[in-house]
């Protein structure tokens, strides 16, 4: 089946959902009358190298607090000794193991041999990153992985129908982080919890090549080849000069995908498909007239015209200007979606308006295009202004767009374990968000895609009169009634008590549960050196007691910010 119309549906992804639309087919005009009018690289071409990879490896996690073994398969542990061997010649094993060999550190308590897997997204340029699932897979004495980390992996890609049997050669990708074991239960009528033998290391994957995306043309012919590559590199010119399209031959073309799109290559795919042969002035004149006459039709497949005139280029300003002056209705916003792809600032206060009237048609998906502009003065004051609206995804997606342009709205702490806490003094209903959305390639400095507990707020405190106590048993949270201080207990791996203090705000409590027992800097204070996982697992039920009065969202995938 010709992918293009697979790669329309991204759009919905990649811009957000108003709800179902049509597909736009692409053109069945014939390869061999390339000047018919409506022939497209995507009428003519399918791509290859566009699929979901399935990533695999043997590992250690460290850091247990004695809920380790070393059982394993005599190749597994083989394979395991080697690698540490390895990592231990270049500096990479974590100091509390540097003076033990290989054979001790896997046999200790405090490492457990588990199994790595997980799914590399098609296309996915190098330094993507993916989540990582952990298990183990054979019989162990190993009791929970809570509080592991595991070490640097390498991971090779799985043999499709040889029972998860490891492709020979050169890994392709590697991971390593803390561990993140489901907190919650399992179901809203129990209060079994999650295997603590199976966890998630949230956005621990990263790749380590990119894969070669092609174009194969459904008709091979080497004239039409050198025009699909003449015609990519045209509308397509990186300031690098590296070319979009090279080493075409009658039958394939490689795509390298530009700098500027390697945030959103599933965008400059479907740009790539939907691009016209034709270029002349001519050409673009009479589609232009025919787009708007699209556009005005009962049931307009906007999503479609919309990459349409994004692919003709700045040639279509005008007539997107003409689209999004009147702000009302769907064609409004995405005439101005595709005139801000094409560096059109004027688009930006039409944006505006839609985002700020509640009653637009296409309100969220304003957000989301105005989140890419962010770092313009009045996309950023727009954004600001909404994260006190009473819509609770309207303000996860200004929250979003502000701290991507590193908005100073968003308070951020770096925290251990590799997580953060962002705090955001608002209006409104209080909320402690998780964010645990893998943000695949790290889209700016500020982000590098580790998880975070988003607090939304003005003056959030814990109530007062608090016992709080774990399932396990582990940690305690209290305080009396005319205390102005929480005090937390927590059980370590050695059976004994740590007990430490903490102000009511809920911002110091999450500080003094992530801050480690042992700090290395001696000025800092000691904390209860809670994961991520346990932290978020607290939160949670704090909320749903009314401790700490603040709703509770959990956001696992892009798509549940529309479902909170």
């Amino acid at each position: 089946m010709n992918k293009y119309a697979l790669l329309v549906l991204l759009a919905a992804i990649c811009y957000g959902c108003d709800g179902p639309g049509r597909t736009a087919q692409p053109t069945t005009a014939s390869a061999k009358t390339p000047d018919s009018l409506g022939v497209t690289i995507g009428s003519l071409c399918e791509l290859m190298g566009y699929d979901s990879v399935r990533l695999k490896g043997h590992a250690l996690v460290w850091g247990l607090p004695g809920t380790g073994s070393g059982e394993c398969p005599p190749f597994v542990k083989e394979y395991l000794g080697q690698h540490i061997q390895k990592l231990q010649s270049r500096g990479f094993i974590p100091e509390q193991y540097a003076n033990m060999t290989a054979e001790q550190i896997i046999s200790s308590h405090s490492t457990a041999v588990v199994s790595v897997s997980g799914t590399v997204p098609a296309g996915a340029p190098k330094g993507s990153r993916f989540d990582v699932d952990v298990h183990i897979p054979w019989s162990t004495q190993t009791t929970s992985l809570q509080g592991g980390r595991l070490l640097l992996t390498e991971l090779q890609q799985v043999v499709s129908g040889l029972s998860g049997r490891l492709l020979a050669g050169r890994s392709s990708a590697f991971a390593l982080g803390p561990l993140f074991i489901n907190p919650f239960p399992l179901s809203a009528d129990s209060s079994k919890l999650a295997d603590p033998r199976r966890a998630v290391i949230l956005g621990g994957g990263r790749t380590s090549i990119s894969r070669q995306i092609q174009l194969s043309l459904l008709d091979p012919d080497s004239s039409i080849a050198q025009q699909i590559q003449k015609r990519i590199n045209s509308r397509f010119k990186p300031p690098d000069g590296k070319k979009v399209a090279d080493a075409a031959n009658r039958s394939v073309i490689n795509i390298n995908v530009p700098k500027l799109y390697r945030e959103r290559y599933h965008h400059f795919l479907q740009l790539l498909l939907g691009l016209y042969l034709q270029d002349s002035a001519a050409f673009q004149e009479l589609k232009l007239r025919e787009l708007s006459e699209m556009a005005n039709r009962e049931g307009a497949d906007y999503e479609a015209i919309a990459l349409t005139w994004e692919a003709i280029g700045r040639n279509a300003l005008k007539d997107l200007e003409a689209g999004y002056r009147v702000i009302k209705g769907k064609k409004a916003f995405y005439a101005a979606r595709a005139a801000l792809e094409l560096e059109d600032k004027k688009a930006i206060d039409a944006l505006i308006k839609m985002a700020e009237d509640e009653h637009h048609p296409s309100r969220e998906r304003a957000m989301r295009t105005l989140a890419r502009a962010a770092g313009d003065v009045r996309g950023g004051a727009c954004l600001s202004r909404l994260l006190n609206s009473p819509n609770t995804r309207v303000r996860l997606l200004a929250y979003s767009g502000l701290r991507h342009s590193r908005n100073r709205r968003v308070r951020t702490i770096v925290l251990p374990y590799e997580f953060q806490l962002d705090s955001i003094s608002t209006t409104g209903e209080s909320l402690i968000c998780v964010w645990a959305i893998c943000d695949t390639l790290g889209s700016s400095p500020r982000d590098k895609g580790e998880p975070r507990i988003i607090v939304f707020g003005r003056n959030l405190y814990c109530r007062r009169n608090v016992f709080f106590e774990t399932q396990e048993k582990t940690v305690t949270i209290n305080s009396r009634a005319g205390d102005d201080k929480l005090t937390i207990s927590r059980k370590t791996g050695r059976g004994d008590y740590i007990t430490i203090q903490s102000s009511r705000a809920v911002e110091d409590l999450i500080l003094a549960m992530a801050r480690p027992l042992h700090p290395k800097d001696k000025k800092q204070k000691a904390g209860a050196g809670l994961t991520f996982s346990q932290i978020i697992g607290i939160l949670h039920q704090l909320c749903e007691r009314r401790v700490i009065p603040a709703r509770f969202i959990l956001l696992r995938k892009p798509e549940d910010i529309y479902q909170s």
